[in-house]
């Protein structure tokens, strides 16, 4: 067996698995590529095509040899082994399509848990027990119970009109509270609470039955848990598939989630809308004056695009909710409903008229208007 000289190839250090170390041995350029060992004696050789590029990383190629367990290691900037292997060419293509790969994997990954994402929320919100939403709404009950209004009978009689219904199972009697804000929502836990400023703002008691028909939908359907939950899993798909590199997005990930979320929203509005009209409809009662409701609130919903919303857009719901047919019963005395104004009193309570930085001496404050020395 003949002896060369290997002073001018390149190192290379073969794994054939015969020692954990490899070999060095060094490689000739030409058909077969022949390696020696360190006292220039051949060791093996492969035709080119036998090799091909495993893995590159930094300046370290891995060259695995076709159909056997047998790999090297070598220097890519070697520029005979460059040469032998046509590594400029192999090496500055491969990486842009495992980057490419790469970023390709990642957006079908996440587009897949984005599709996915609604229905393993809704699968973990069913499993969320109601006392665990109870306790997460309790603190806040404690601090709107202060604008309780005395006199709650009429929501009462409403509530018990929809009671007909065994899926009404999570819901409980709702309040009403002080406010000039016109508004009416359930909290986690099964809790309505509907303004004063709203309640002010019905014209008959269909349109404020149809307003509750809503909320109780929203409880019996999970919608605050399965709206949390889903909220979790966005924002940590978001945190997932941005990292660190938010900075360099032209939107930002918490607008995008936002945006996301909100089409969650609607979705539940609208689920929560078709509910109601199923409940009138089994009733028999007139959807018409819920549609009436919508209309005027239209004047109140802003110049916010349907897409920027979490509710549908007011006239799309009045033409939703379009008279059908149907009655108009006395769901409760008229003169009940007459005196729907005075049920949180006329005036202010005082301790809306306490200022925000005095909110912590309420007590005390309540004791002076109760002395007759602060005027309501």
């Amino acid at each position: 067996m003949s002896k060369i000289d290997i002073s001018t190839l390149p190192l290379v250090r073969v794994y054939d698995g015969e020692t954990a170390e490899g070999r060095q041995c060094y490689v000739a350029v030409g058909e077969p590529y022949i390696f020696y060992d360190e006292k220039g004696f051949e060791y093996c050789r492969f035709e080119r095509d036998a090799l091909f590029i495993k893995s590159v990383h930094e300046n370290l190629c891995t060259l695995k040899v076709r159909d056997s367990h047998i790999y090297f290691e070598a220097a890519c900037s070697s520029t005979d082994l460059s040469a032998l292997l046509a590594l400029d060419e192999r090496v500055t293509s491969k990486r842009p399509r495992t980057l490419a790969t790469l970023i390709v994997v990642l957006f079908v990954s996440v587009g897949g848990l984005y599709v996915v994402s609604p229905y393993i929320a809704d699968m973990l919100a069913n499993r969320i027990p109601i006392s665990w939403e109870e306790r997460l709404a309790s603190s806040f009950l404690e601090e709107i119970e202060a604008y309780r209004c005395e006199d709650e009978s009429l929501l009462q009689t409403m509530f018990l009109a929809l009671q007909d219904y065994e899926d009404v199972k999570y819901t409980k009697e709702p309040w009403l509270v002080h406010s000039p804000i016109v508004n009416a929502f359930a909290l986690p836990g099964g809790q309505i609470v509907v303004t004063s400023a709203f309640l002010n703002f019905t014209e008959e008691p269909l349109e404020l039955l149809g307003v509750m028909a809503h909320e109780i939908e929203h409880v019996e359907r999970r919608h605050i848990s399965r709206q949390l939950v889903r909220d979790t899993i966005l924002t940590s798909i978001w945190t997932i598939a941005i990292g660190d590199y938010s900075g360099a997005m032209v939107l930002d990930p918490a607008t995008l989630n936002h945006v996301v979320n909100l089409s969650y929203s609607r979705a539940f509005e609208e689920e929560a809308d078709a509910g109601t009209k199923r409940r009138f409809h089994d009733l028999g009662y007139d959807t018409g004056p819920v549609a009436n409701l919508f209309e005027r609130l239209d004047d109140s919903d802003g110049d916010a695009p349907d897409i920027l919303s979490t509710h549908p857009a007011s006239e799309k719901r009045s033409a939703y909710f379009a008279s059908i047919g149907g009655q108009k019963p006395e769901i409760i005395p008229q003169s009940l409903w007459e005196r729907r104004d005075d049920l949180c009193g006329r005036h202010t309570p005082r301790w809306l008229m306490i200022p925000e930085w005095a909110k912590d001496r309420r007590e005390d404050l309540e004791k002076l208007f109760d002395a007759g020395i602060l005027d309501e």
